[in-house]
């Protein structure tokens, strides 16, 4: 029996699933045409009233509160009407006006049917309609609703609102953004493009709404960048949180710069809000508030150069931002912020930039790391310091300092000889003795032989070299014998003894220091006897002088 009218259970739900389906779209249409409808509504408003983010909110509200209620009464209603078979039968039979045949078989055809009155009744009606449903065309007079009469507001609404958003892309632009709570302003003849408070910009770099901090009692200057239709005036609306009556600052133009505008308060209040507006034209409202600056100390901690090593010489200048220091020597720069954390703390050398490193978790206290200029002084050198807090604001007065060169005095060194009258092949002997502030590296003697017939040669030899292994030497004493028979001497010629002092320094030349001139003149051996006499008669004088000195003899005189 169920094999029987399956053709016609089948039509019937087929029918069914069409009419479902067209209900949903009619209703999807009617809740798309209502939503078109309502922003079209929201846009007017908006472009009218020019509402605050506060309002807009309360539009978007509206508009997903109708959102809500046009899908409720026009979608949902169409979601959970399902028809059955036999609901569909029965409209059938009233609308080709036929008799209730057709329900009583699908009703027979049923589970339960088998214990209904006569079996052979029901097989004879199940019979007789499933001949008759061979010809029957279920959907006649049952007209699905009518989609395309129905789309027409829709589509002419779409089309219409397309045709705007073409013409008018700005406006579109700017309505999407601020329907969804953003800062975009609808176009106006005069562009605001750039507003700057104290320097620094607050439109359009920062987002709507943030604050801009600056240092405390410092004074309030706005400066105003616009295109299009230039006004020849604008003005800036300052409302203080404390209640008091609004503040109009005037903004006058800045002469010589077209689309530049000016205005300026003598000093800001703690907290206050603000507004620009120019020409038809105005920015969304901001927040300005004042900030105490971060307090900034100095600590410069110098190390000297391992030669010149020695506890007094490291050592920390607290405060200071001038520091004298050894050639050589590595300056640390050390930055405390009093008051709050910084975000940013760097060393500027000339044109370049070197970041410094926060050293405690609060970044409170930063200090340079390897590989500034300042890690091998070489020469006077001039830095500065840029610390930037949390707030983005930096000191009052820049962090400068300067680092001065402090002088390592070149070494001393002296030589004597008993007598400078000698024969060709002598071997005098010169006493010698160095000093230097930090270590002797090396000494040489230089001999410059002047002949008879006017010639000059020069020669050198090393008397005594300090390894760096065992530096420093502060002071070097000792004797050298000077081989005059090497040099073919005559009498009459001259020989010019000079001793030479390099003091050790590193890994950096040593400075070279040069003693008085020893000169020796080559003589016979009546020569050498006078210049022993001679050297006698010297000493004797010394030793009066000595003895005079002692007696204090000719002092009150």
């Amino acid at each position: 029996m169920a094999q029987k009218l399956a053709s016609l259970q089948s039509h019937l739900s087929a029918l069914s699933r069409r009419r479902w389906l067209a209900r949903t779209v009619f209703g999807a249409m009617a809740w798309g045409l209502t939503l078109l409808l309502v922003l079209v509504a929201a846009f007017a408003l908006d472009w009218t009233f020019r509402f605050p983010r506060e309002q807009r909110i309360l539009v978007l509200a509206g508009f997903a509160g109708v959102a809500l209620w046009a899908f409720r009464r026009w979608v949902w209603p169409a979601l959970v009407t399902h028809e059955s078979v036999i609901d569909l039968a029965l409209q059938v039979e009233r609308r080709q006006q036929i008799d209730s045949d057709l329900v009583a078989a699908l009703q027979f055809e049923s589970a339960g049917a088998q214990s209904w009155g006569s079996p052979e009744l029901a097989t004879a009606v199940v019979d007789r309609v499933a001949v008759s449903s061979r010809t029957l065309r279920v959907a006649e007079g049952m007209s699905e609703v009518p989609l395309g009469r129905r789309a027409l507001p829709l589509v002419l609404v779409a089309v219409m609102l397309t045709v705007l958003g073409a013409l008018f892309p700005a406006h579109l632009s700017a309505f999407c953004n601020r329907f969804l709570l953003g800062s975009a302003q609808y176009p106006t003849h005069t562009q605001i493009t750039r507003v700057t408070i104290n320097g620094l910009e607050a439109f359009p770099a920062l987002p709507a709404g943030s604050d801009v901090k600056i240092p405390f009692g410092s004074t309030l200057e706005f400066e105003v960048s616009a295109a299009g239709e230039l006004p020849e005036t604008g003005e800036v609306e300052l409302t203080a949180e404390e209640g008091t009556a609004a503040i109009t600052l005037p903004l006058t133009a800045i002469a010589g710069t077209p689309g530049h505008f000016s205005a300026d308060l003598g000093r800001s209040p703690e907290a206050v809000t603000y507004q620009v507006h120019l020409g038809d034209a105005w920015t969304v409202p901001g927040r300005i508030v004042v900030v105490l600056p971060p307090v900034v100390v100095m600590d410069l901690e110098h190390t000297p150069p391992v030669y010149a090593a020695n506890p007094r010489l490291a050592r920390g200048a607290t405060g200071s931002r001038q520091i004298s220091v050894m050639e050589g020597s590595r300056v640390a720069v050390a930055i405390r912020c009093m008051n709050k954390p910084l975000a940013r703390c760097d060393l500027i050398v000339g044109e370049s930039r070197f970041p410094m490193e926060a050293v405690d978790a609060e970044r409170r206290n930063w200090k340079t790391g390897p590989g500034t200029p300042l890690d091998d002084i070489a020469a006077a050198t001039a830095f500065q310091v840029e610390a930037v807090d949390v707030d983005g604001l930096s000191p009052d007065q820049p962090l400068q300092g300067q680092i001065q060169i402090q002088a390592d005095r070149a070494p001393r060194i002296a030589g004597a000889v008993v007598t400078e009258k000698v024969l060709p092949g002598a071997r005098p002997g010169i006493t010698w003795g160095a000093a230097d502030d930090h270590g002797v590296a090396e000494i040489r003697l230089v001999k410059q032989v002047t002949r008879a017939s006017g010639e000059i040669s020069e020669t050198q030899e090393l008397v005594k070299r300090v390894p760096p292994a065992e530096q420093p030497q502060a002071s070097l004493r000792g004797r050298h014998v000077v081989d005059l028979k090497s040099l073919n001497l005559a009498k009459g010629d001259e020989v010019r003894v000079t001793l030479e002092a390099t003091d050790y320094r590193g890994h950096r030349p040593g400075v070279v220091a040069h003693s008085e001139p020893i000169v020796f003149s080559v003589t016979d051996e009546t020569g050498v006897l006078a210049g022993l006499v001679e050297a006698d008669e010297k000493s004797a004088r010394q030793l009066d002088q000595i003895i005079q000195r002692q007696l204090g003899i000719g002092e009150n005189r």
